[in-house]
């Protein structure tokens, strides 16, 4: 009787398409941000920024979000997150306004903000705009 040597070529086959499958995975589990953890605190801030414009609009009031880079984070009335170090340097402006320690956005009751642009050192830019209120995230 014949001693079998190597792998057939349906197993070379099928560790071929496994292999497949998981560097396929790979673009999704990074977004493109470059990094899961980076991917998690967008979405954190979007989230964030999106209750808050929701709340002023719901509740017929104006509501303020405050960014701080100094200290990493981002906070709401109702909830705050961290910026992670890894995103690299932030800088939040406020059309009209001089760079202060503490930026603020304002969600007004017609949906509108005061206007903001948050950038990171990873590439990535939120901003809020201040006429129609929108949250749009870029990437570079």
């Amino acid at each position: 009787m014949k001693s079998r040597l190597g792998f057939t070529i349906l197993e070379l086959l099928i560790v071929i398409a496994i292999t497949g499958l998981l560097l396929g995975t790979l673009p999704m589990l990074t977004n493109g941000t470059g990094s899961f953890h980076h991917q998690s605190a967008i979405e954190d801030i979007l989230s964030i920024l999106r209750e808050a414009r929701s709340a002023a609009i719901e509740r017929n009031t104006e509501i303020a979000v405050s960014v701080d880079p100094a200290s990493r984070r981002i906070a709401s009335p109702s909830r705050s997150a961290a910026i992670p170090a890894s995103m690299g340097e932030i800088s939040a402006t406020v059309p009209g306004l001089q760079e202060s320690s503490v930026t603020r956005v304002k969600f007004f009751p017609d949906g509108s903000s005061s206007g903001m642009k948050l950038a990171f050192g990873c590439g990535a830019e939120i901003e809020a705009a201040w006429l129609s209120g929108k949250i749009i995230f870029k990437k570079e």
